[in-house]
Order: C-alpha cells, then structure tokens, then sequence
C-alpha cells in the first residue's frame, strides 16, 4: 500500500512539475522586455511551482502593455487560470489602447473560456493590475482591480486608481481608465495585493500598503535593479525563518533621463 501510495505521489509531483515548465513557456520572459526609453525591474516569487499569479506585457513600436495579475486561485487550478489569462492578453493585445476596454474583452473572453464553471470561479481574491505606456509622449493609461498603481514623481509618492466603486469582483467591476504623463526621471509600479499581504514575525502581521508604500518611496531614486534587491531583502527579513510565502508580483519602471 504505502509502495502504490509513493509511486501516485511521484507521479503527481512530475505532473505538478511538467505543469510548471508548461506555465513558464506561456508567460514571457521578462528579459525580453526591450524598450530603449525604459528602466525596469520584476520581482516574482511564486509561492509553489505552479502559481495563480503571473505577470504580462507587450511592446509594439513605442507603446507597452504590462500587467500584473492574481487571480485568486492558487496551485493547478491558479496556474490553468494564469496561462489561459496569459493566452488571452496576448491575443487581444493590440484591439485597443485603452486599458479599461482590454479588460473588459478579457473578461468577456474568460468567462466564454471557461463556460459552464464560470459561476464556480468567484474571483473575490483577484487583483489585476494594467498599464499602457506610450513611452514617446509619456502618456500612462492605467486600469486595474483592487490594486492601484504607484507613481513616484519629484519625490512625492501617489496612487493612480483604476476603478471606481467599491465593487470588489472581476465579475461585476466597472473598469475605468486614468491617464497621467510621465516626465523623465518618474518611477511606477505595477503589483499585486501578495507583498502587502504577506504575514510576517511572531505575530503574523501583515506587511501592509502603507509600510511597502513608505518603503517603495524610500529607495525609488535607486537603480532598478538594486530596488529589486532591496525589495526582496525586506520581503526575506518580514517572512522570517520557515514562514510561508504568498505570489508576489512587483514590477517597477522608469522613463530615462537621457532620451
């Protein structure tokens, strides 16, 4: 019994595993990210091999499409989801320039994906993170769900809402769409709701918006990719020692100064 009982195991694993390196070939490679006008970083620490979060992007001449989403499933179930959200963004990527209508086309497209299901996947935890750049004007369209996307500008941190109501699920959000030009030297970020929620220490604390916020403020004049290091060295001292890890997506980017 406990023979058939390893070897069920062991084919689960590998199956778990295989799904993994399925997921990683769907979503792109950050490194391919190339725009000359951009600085850029990406924190991602999947909490299992197979993970509900992910993140996106799309370059088409000037313009650049990023996102980063949770959809609030973890494991297979989460990594099914990623890859067909993945699958979706880049098929619709270039139907408009206006985040708020993209997201809506992926909402229409996923719940049509999944047909009868649809009503079973609740996406109460989902957060979903969108911005288009058009880098030679500096204009920054942002749409998103939950989350908010953060701009450092002359040294003041703000906050740039997608959404307009306190609805608070992918099924019945009204996706609207705010616009802000960036000057160079400005800094944003796109992320999910996993750092600031991320329990850390004794006690279990959250780490919360307001600390990640005032922490993002503190180093944004750094380089990407020693804010990247420095994001990740906070994250590992919060956790501590044998704690569990949530899906964590941090992206930062940055208009350079000389172009």
């Amino acid at each position: 019994m406990n023979s058939r009982l390893k070897v069920r195991s062991s084919k689960t694993e590998e199956s778990i595993e295989y799904a993994g390196k399925i997921q990683k070939a769907v979503i792109p490679n950050f490194d391919d990210l190339v725009c000359p006008r951009l600085d850029k970083f990406l924190l991602y620490c999947p909490k299992n091999v197979v993970s509900g979060t992910f993140f996106w992007f799309h370059v088409a001449q000037s313009t650049v499409m990023l996102a980063a989403i949770d959809t609030g499933e973890d494991g297979v179930p989460g990594g099914c989801f990623s890859m067909l959200g993945s699958y979706i963004l880049q098929d619709i990527a270039e139907s408009d320039s206006d985040p708020s209508i993209i997201l809506d086309i992926l909402r229409t497209k996923l719940r049509a994906a999944i047909g009868s299901i649809a009503k079973q996947y609740s996406s109460q935890g989902a957060d979903i993170s969108l911005a288009i750049l058009d880098t030679g004007s500096g204009v920054l369209r942002y749409s998103g769900l939950k989350m908010p996307l953060v701009l450092v500008s002359n040294g003041t941190l703000s906050l740039v809402q997608g959404q307009n109501s306190e609805k608070n699920s992918l099924h019945s959000i009204d996706f609207v769409t705010a616009e802000t030009r960036l000057a160079p030297g400005d800094r944003f970020y796109i992320l999910t709701n996993g750092y600031s929620a991320q329990e850390g220490g004794l006690s279990r604390e959250p780490y919360s918006r307001e600390r990640l916020y005032a922490f993002i403020l503190k180093i944004s004049s750094m380089p990407m990719d020693q804010q990247k290091q420095l994001l990740k060295d906070e994250l590992d001292a919060w956790v501590g020692f044998g704690q569990s890890r949530r899906d964590i997506v941090v992206m930062g980017f940055g208009l350079k100064m000389n172009c």
